[in-house]
Formats: C-alpha cells, sequence, structure tokens
C-alpha cells in the first residue's frame, strides 16, 4: 500500500515526533490545490506537489525548519516556471526537553518550573534516594552513574542541558558527554573558574573541544537578574531557557522602545 504523506503526517504527530507537511493552495500548470509532501525528521519525503523543483525547495525549507527549535507554520510563495505556488508548511517540533544533571534539592524548583513553562523535563542522577517522583513529580527519571550515560542518556538538537551535580568528578563527566553531543545549549552551574577547572582537567586527559562547541557552553548559568536563594536562581535558569528557545536574549523589554515616542506627554 502507498503511504500517504497526510497519514504520515499524523502518525508522525501521534508518536511526537518532528516533521512538516507542505500542502499547495492554488492551482498552477501541472501543479493541484490540495497536493501535499511529507518531510520526516530524517529527511525521507512522501508524496509530491506536482514538480520536482517545487518538491526541491519545500525539502530545503524543511531541513531548515526542523533545525529550528520552536518553528512556525506558515504559507509561504515558491517561484515555478514563472509562476507563484503557495505553499501552507505546517511543523510538528515536539516540546524541547530539558535534562537536569543532578537531583539536588536546588534543582527541585528547576525542574518545577521548568515543566510549569513547557518543557519535558528529565533527571538524571545515580541516587535513588534523591532522584524520584516523590521529589521530582511529573518528570522522567534516570538512574545512572557517570560511565553509563552514553547508555542511558539520549541527547539531541531539540535537548537543553542543566549540569548541577555540586560534584566534580560527575559534572566533568556529564560537562564532556553533554558537549560531545548535539545539544544546542549545555548550562553549567557556579563560577567561571570552576568552570575553567573542569575543562582544563578534560584538557589534561586528552578531551579537547572546538570553539563551536564551547559557544554552547552556558555558564555562569541563568539570566543576571540578582537572584539568590534557591527559588530566585531557579526562575533565572528557567528563564534563560525560555530566552534560548526564542532565540532571545533577555532583558528590559522597556529598553526595546526609545525616548522619542510622544503618545504620551510627560508634565515638566
Amino acid at each position: 500500500m502507498k503511504r500517504q504523506p497526510f497519514h504520515e503526517w499524523t502518525k508522525c504527530v501521534k508518536n511526537d515526533r518532528s516533521g512538516i507537511l507542505a500542502t499547495v493552495l492554488n492551482n498552477a500548470r501541472n501543479i493541484q490545490s490540495g497536493s501535499r509532501l511529507f518531510v520526516s525528521e530524517m529527511g525521507d519525503r512522501t508524496g509530491g506537489l506536482g514538480n520536482s523543483l517545487l518538491d526541491e525547495q519545500v525539502a530545503k525549507l524543511a531541513t531548515e525548519k526542523l533545525r529550528q527549535m520552536v518553528p512556525v507554520s506558515k504559507t509561504y510563495s515558491f517561484h515555478v516556471d514563472e509562476e507563484t505556488i503557495s505553499v501552507f508548511v505546517d511543523v510538528h517540533i515536539p516540546p524541547p526537553k530539558v535534562i537536569i544533571f543532578g537531583a539536588g534539592h536546588d534543582a527541585i524548583p528547576v525542574a518545577a518550573f521548568a515543566q510549569q513553562s513547557g518543557f519535558r523535563v528529565t533527571i538524571v542522577d545515580p541516587r535513588e534516594a534523591f532522584a524520584n517522583q516523590e521529589r521530582f513529580p511529573g518528570t522522567h527519571i534516570i538512574l545512572a552513574r557517570p560511565k553509563h550515560l552514553s547508555e542511558k542518556v539520549h541527547l539531541d538538537k531539540h535537548t537543553l542541558i542543566v549540569i548541577m551535580n555540586h560534584h566534580l568528578d560527575k559534572d566533568r563527566a556529564c560537562l564532556q558527554f553533554s558537549l560531545e553531543s548535539e545539544a544546542p545549549y549545555v548550562g553549567l552551574l557556579g563560577p567561571r573558574k570552576r568552570r575553567n577547572r573542569l575543562l582544563n582537567d578534560l584538557k589534561s586527559r586528552g578531551v579537547t573541544f572546538s570553539k563551536e562547541s564551547i559557544s554552547r557552553l552556558y555558564n555562569p548559568v541563568g539570566l543576571d537578574i540578582g537572584a539568590e536563594g534557591s527559588d530566585e536562581i531557579a526562575i533565572s535558569i528557567v528563564s534563560e531557557l525560555i530566552a534560548f528557545k526564542h532565540g532571545k536574549r533577555g532583558g528590559f523589554l522597556t529598553e526595546q522602545y526609545d525616548d522619542t515616542d510622544t503618545t504620551y506627554e510627560v508634565a515638566e
């Protein structure tokens, strides 16, 4: 039985996988309105839009959108054989995952605020007495020692990481594991001096990272809001996760407006 684009799309959404469904909105030469093309997260295609050049253009766009953390579904215009073709590109990307390495007391509010913000949260720690549903309700728990991370933990380009083991050896292993993955954001709790110590320790063991890899390392983790105490620090960390997800740098919204706004006159 021939696979149908819409069937593959519904299967993608049901299984919470990434994919796009492109639908032609107007008729053109040899192109029918309603023609569909499905592109999976692996780049596999199902169906077609009636023109191989149009298929290639849409597939290229799909590849770009599937790399984005929060892509937008919208209508695009493509030019084929001197005609303009309108194609609605519907994108499904599962909610970003947040993996927290470390199940200490200060990880509890980070997990809670991240869940409330729509992230799927996983806690990784070898200690069952700390990493459990009673302390981290609604999260996915992985009991894993540093040497077993590659066997038990899956990181991908939609995974945001926060390392907060409060243990040098564990943090070193988690940092190496994270920076060697596709994860676009690796947050490391603690001061810059501690980060440098971890990186230098890894370097002395023959483990080095490219500039691109280091650019994905966020340390100290969190937005600079003067946070004190575990709850405020957690808010700072999750705020940075939200900002990163949306491609923002954080900051005061009021600073996005200049002083030339004359809709309100200030009394002298």
